[in-house]
């Protein structure tokens, strides 16, 4: 019995020690910190006065429009999205004027809220807080879609996914982790259907721990992505022309080297290519090597000289295997993929070179030298790739605000009018319009 035991404390450690009350106001000020930045990172007009594109087109105009179950019951590009759909939902009790608001505001704190759970969660493999903090914090720096999955409701499933390795990796202490475990990774997978990557590593912690909350869990996450597939089988799902499948291994290694390792340390902003994935900067994918390949010399040299202590293998290895495997499925499913696909697999990079340099405990300055120095980098990215336009959110994005005093006013003028048409886009978008009961507005 004790290997299995071994076994499963490697795999799923047990933090060392609960979550210390003591400590929330400090790390409520970090959240808020969180939240400052990404408050502004959106250009144009900004995130609190703009709507993006399926936000309203589809969960917003849908919440609108339809009873409450039809609209969390109605699919987009061939799944569920039940927690958008949720947001939405909550959004679209307020008054028309503050939409753009408080779908922003509900955006940022899910964002921040999945980089609590993150930090949470990796307590086992990593007791210490920098740690934890280094591996939650892409969840707001995030830098390889900026443009495309910052302040929205409808990208939130690409950091979910990247919370739920963690949920998975975890053995909660509390009552509180033991239930919202489970309930999480359901209403992950009834989000999106690419959770699907992650059932076996559900499994294989529900059959090593065999605790109710991993059993709970894996239970939850299976049901919840089976009642995704049956949509999608029996037609009440329909994927549309969203993309087409590409079963090409070579296309797919080449696409990890070429554009999901670059942009993982380097950002969007400094690798630019089509969505094809054909980069313009060779000698960047060659840098975006360094990095990793840097970290695994530096973890073999210390698992050399103190095998039982500094990096955890175990950690890099799921997290590479996750990072590859969910950007593979992508690719398969889609054929070719934008940046905000690369969001949850760039994260599970960070992971693994975090794993890898992990200082043994009590190390001193010179043992944290090398993660420093990934840091210092990714700090540069961030900074670098802080906002960066995109053509559903741009200087040319109407102002939600202007819109609405608009439609009111047409709404006023004219008794007969049932409703006002809103964009969540540019004009000239192939979507993006809104429709608002002129009950709404008058």
């Amino acid at each position: 019995m004790r290997a299995p035991r071994r076994f499963a404390a490697t795999l799923f450690p047990e933090p060392a020690t609960a979550a210390d009350p003591r400590h929330w106001p400090v790390w409520l000020a970090v959240l808020l910190g969180g939240g400052l930045y990404l408050a502004w990172r959106t250009p144009g007009v900004g995130a609190w006065d703009t709507v993006w594109a399926e936000d309203g087109a589809n969960f917003l105009n849908d919440a609108a429009n339809r009873s409450v179950v039809d609209a969390i019951t109605n699919t987009l590009n061939g799944y569920f999205g039940v927690y958008n759909r949720l947001v939405a939902e909550v959004v679209t009790t307020f008054p028309v004027s503050w939409w753009a608001v408080v779908n922003t505001l509900l955006a940022v704190g899910s964002t921040l809220g999945l980089a609590a759970i993150v930090y949470q969660c990796s307590a086992g493999f990593l007791p210490h807080r920098a740690l934890r903090l280094f591996v939650a914090a892409p969840v707001v720096l995030q830098w390889v879609a900026n443009g495309e999955a910052v302040n929205n409701n409808a990208t939130l499933q690409f950091p979910m996914l990247y919370a739920l390795f963690w949920i998975l990796l975890a053995v909660p202490r509390g009552r509180f982790g033991r239930i919202g475990a489970p309930v999480a990774a359901g209403l992950i997978a009834l989000t999106t259907t690419l959770a699907v990557v992650f059932v076996p590593l559900a499994l294989v912690r529900a059959a090593v721990r065999r605790d109710r909350s991993g059993i709970a869990t894996a239970a939850t996450l299976v049901g919840a992505i089976a009642i995704q597939l049956v949509a999608l089988a029996s037609g009440k799902a329909d994927r549309g022309d969203i993309g087409g499948t590409r079963l090409d291994l070579t296309w797919i290694g080449k696409s990890v080297f070429e554009r999901l390792l670059p942009q993982s340390f380097f950002g969007e902003r400094w690798i630019a290519h089509p969505v094809a994935a054909v980069p313009n900067h060779p000698w960047l994918i060659a840098a975006a090597l360094v990095p990793l390949l840097a970290a695994g010399v530096v973890a073999l040299l210390r698992f050399r000289r103190s095998p039982a202590e500094g990096p955890s293998i175990p950690l890099a290895a799921l997290a590479l295997l996750h990072a590859v495997g969910l950007y593979s499925a992508e690719l398969i499913v889609l054929g070719r993929v934008p940046n905000r696909y690369l969001v949850a697999p760039s994260m599970l990079i960070v992971v693994a070179v975090v794993a890898l340099l992990k200082p043994r405990a009590g190390a001193r300055l010179a043992g944290w030298a090398p993660l420093a120095a990934v840091g210092a980098l990714l700090a540069v990215t961030s900074i670098a790739n802080y906002r960066v336009d995109h053509q559903t959110r741009t200087p040319l994005t109407p102002s939600w605000s202007a819109q609405v005093d608009a439609g009111r006013s047409g709404c006023r003028a004219d008794p007969s009018a049932f409703e006002a048409i809103l964009l969540s886009g540019p004009r000239g978008a192939p979507y993006g319009q809104v429709h608002i009961p002129c009950d709404r507005l008058r």
